[in-house]
């Protein structure tokens, strides 16, 4: 650690840019001074979102589960070929992410350029080729979200634009159930004080499924808090196909006049049909990386499509866990006689 403090500040930064947060935030707590001030500023974002985190579970309650684990990775076998794609060994044992627990990807590093979202497998492309709707942006929505958001003083950002402005970005989502990106058109939607603890809060529908929509929600002001929602409801609460879906205002009871006269100040529509919204991601690009990982393990698991890069290290960072080392002689003669089976399947091939 003394060697590592006399390097220049610039390699310093260079050398911790390439860690994961975790690694960077233990760095900041060791005894050497210097190392902790060229860590705090690094960890900003991090504390931020903690903070942000404690008040969003305050207004909106626990994080909902939105990134299940691929139906059939739960339960391979050992000799399971989708275990080979993955380059998983034989002691590695899928674990089930924690209900109401947002993923976390620490062990990546995002720099606002997509880097980790590569094309998709041939086979997905073919496979997704009658879900795809048209790009994310119609018409006027994107000048009328940026001029409801300057209105209001909300900053929206960057990344979320780039994302929704690029249609081959778009294309290398994937869905197996009818997911499409869809910028709400009309601009910002306002959120009822009374639904989000008095808090002033809105939102952006930016993905529609047959049944629920998502949303990225922003409070004012340049640091304003930003988070991902999800509604589940009987119905997407902002549009289905393009189409932006009435709602009566009565149809959600949190409504006040004071919402309804700032509004009609500010010239935003009320969510009016936003009454079961859940958290379930914060950073934007997290919660976009979590969805890409997910939905191309449905298609690795069920299809056996082939891998993207990346993929295998968010398996093993996210969803695995290693078995201790077999004690008992019993144990350790099964896993020999499994290991024997794979070698021979493996010559086999």
């Amino acid at each position: 650690m003394v060697t590592l403090s006399i390097l220049p500040h610039e390699t310093i930064l260079e050398i911790f840019y390439h860690l994961p947060i975790r690694d960077i935030e233990t760095l900041a707590k060791t005894f050497s001074h210097p190392i902790t001030d060229i860590c705090l500023p690094i960890l900003k974002p991090l504390y931020k979102s903690r903070r942000d985190r404690k008040e969003l579970v305050k207004a909106f309650g626990p994080f909902g589960e939105r990134f299940p684990v691929p139906h059939g990775l739960e339960s391979l076998d050992l000799d399971s070929p989708v275990r080979k794609t993955l380059n998983l060994s034989r002691r590695d044992v899928i674990k089930l992410p924690r209900r109401r627990h947002t993923l976390d990807l620490d062990f990546m590093r995002f720099k606002g350029n997509f880097d980790w979202l590569h094309p998709l497998p041939r086979s997905v492309v073919d496979d997704m080729a009658s879900h795809y709707r048209g790009p994310a942006i119609v018409g006027s929505a994107l000048d009328d979200l940026l001029a409801s958001a300057e209105r209001v003083g909300v900053t929206i950002p960057p990344i979320f634009i780039k994302f929704l402005q690029s249609e081959e970005l778009q294309l290398r989502i994937p869905s197996h159930h009818a997911g499409v990106f869809h910028l709400t058109s009309g601009g910002l939607l306002r959120i009822p004080k009374a639904r989000i603890g008095g808090r002033v809060g809105y939102a952006i529908g930016f993905l529609s499924y047959l049944i629920d929509g998502v949303m990225l929600y922003l409070e004012p002001g340049k640091d304003g808090i930003v988070s991902v929602l999800t509604d589940m409801e009987d119905e997407c609460p902002y549009e289905v196909d393009g189409v932006n879906l009435p709602h009566e205002e009565e149809d959600c009871p949190y409504i006040s006049q004071e919402d309804r006269d700032d509004a009609k100040a500010q010239n935003v529509p009320i969510l009016a049909h936003g009454c079961t919204i859940e958290l379930v991601g914060m950073d934007f690009e997290t919660y976009l990386a979590n969805l890409y990982y997910t939905e191309v393990l449905y298609w690795v698991c069920r299809l056996e499509a082939d891998t993207v890069p990346g993929l295998e290290d968010y398996v093993k960072n996210m969803l695995v866990k290693k078995q201790e080392v077999p004690k008992r002689p019993k144990e350790i003669e099964e896993l020999a006689k499994d290991a024997r089976r794979q070698a021979i399947a493996d010559q086999v091939e």
